[in-house]
């Protein structure tokens, strides 16, 4: 018994094509890509593309941040030269004074922040000291 071929219609890219020419165009954008910048630069069908975006984000190579009608796709890199501030833009010390305890509010309900918190079997203490849930080191 012979399997039945699958043969792709002319002019059609394989997922592997298709993802590689997404990325591919999104690194070489300034800023990212939204899929309708990515419909005109690369002339394929809308619906292809958001599948495939889908697909890339899924696996983290690709991230999109912004409203849901206009997402911008990006780079991981990207991404982190948007983030990476340059120059403070306030001046003075930052105090923090919403982080204080607020007058009025008893002392008990502030007893948690000296408590650890769990990650996993293991206990992370305010002081920075990591143990296991059963209290051995790590």
């Amino acid at each position: 018994m012979t399997r039945p071929t699958h043969q792709r219609p002319p002019g059609t890219a394989t997922s592997i094509e298709t993802e590689t020419s997404v990325i591919n165009a999104i690194r070489n954008s300034e800023g990212g890509m939204t899929l309708a910048q990515l419909t005109t630069r690369l002339n394929l069908p809308r619906a292809l593309l958001r599948t495939t975006l889908a697909s890339i984000v899924l696996t983290g190579r690709l991230t999109g941040t912004g409203p849901a009608n206009n997402v911008r796709y990006r780079l991981p890199a990207q991404i982190a030269a948007v983030r990476t501030i340059t120059r403070a833009s306030s001046h003075g010390t930052y105090q923090g004074e919403e982080l204080l305890p607020a007058p009025g509010i008893p002392a008990g309900r502030f007893a948690a922040f000296a408590m650890p918190s769990r990650i996993g079997d293991r206990l992370h203490h305010p002081g920075g000291k990591v143990t296991r849930l059963c209290g051995g080191p790590v």
